[in-house]
């Protein structure tokens, strides 16, 4: 082979793996708009509920399959009833449940971005799934100034990456925790805007959590000055 037509072929061999490697690429990043292929890995855990104490009642919490509507992310209870799924999703989702004997419930949640949901003791009702409880852990910016009563009140957040929105609750249980750098002994009024925040909460009512932990990320928003 002359060298020209060599390095002909050469250069066609490089341009085919660099485009299949850009492919591949772009496929993996995923979207930015929220949904499936968000911006983050979100995780959703959890356990089925047995419906009584018998055996059999028992045994038929093992192989449960719980699907995240309209994609392809799948996961199977284990003996014990609990599942876990994991992936790049976020926003408003619908898991469908189909048992052993092709009984189906469905149970739309809100998952934010890169965050943690914890379905505790999911049971069936007439096609619905219903948790007995719902927690969430996520950051979140601070996007209004706090509604504060100390120790109570209220502040509007949004999930750092899909920007969700939450109405957070807080009351004279909520946990406050700094990292280094922030005031040890922050309350609700140091959630001033723009601070950057991690929740540990239960959701109570659609876009509403109840704080059960509060640790401040970031303590200092531009030009709003040190918080304490």
């Amino acid at each position: 082979m002359r060298g020209g037509e060599k390095g002909r072929n050469m250069s066609s061999r490089w341009i085919r793996w660099i485009t299949l490697f850009s492919v591949i690429a772009l496929s993996s990043c995923g979207g930015s708009d929220g949904g499936v292929g968000g911006t983050g890995i979100s995780t959703i855990t959890g356990n089925v509920a047995a419906s009584g104490s018998t055996t059999a009642d028992i045994e038929e919490l093992m192989g449960i399959v719980i699907t995240i509507r309209g994609t392809e992310f799948r996961t199977m209870t284990d003996e014990h009833g609990n599942f876990t799924l994991e992936g790049e999703f976020d926003g408003q989702l619908t898991l469908d449940f189909r048992e052993r004997d092709g009984s189906a419930a469905a149970l739309p949640v809100e998952v934010p971005s890169a965050g943690l949901v914890s379905l505790r003791n999911v049971r069936f009702n007439l096609g619905q799934a219903e948790p007995d409880q719902i927690e969430l852990t996520f950051e979140a910016h601070v996007i209004s100034d706090p509604d504060c009563n100390d120790p109570a009140g209220s502040v509007e957040v949004s999930d750092t990456q899909s920007q969700t929105e939450f109405l957070l609750q807080i009351d004279a249980n909520t946990q406050f925790e700094s990292e280094s750098g922030c005031p040890p002994n922050a309350e609700c009024s140091d959630l001033m805007q723009l601070t950057t925040i991690k929740i540990d909460g239960t959701l109570v009512d659609g876009d509403t959590i109840d704080a059960n932990r509060i640790r401040l990320v970031t303590c200092r928003p531009p030009g709003r000055g040190r918080l304490g």
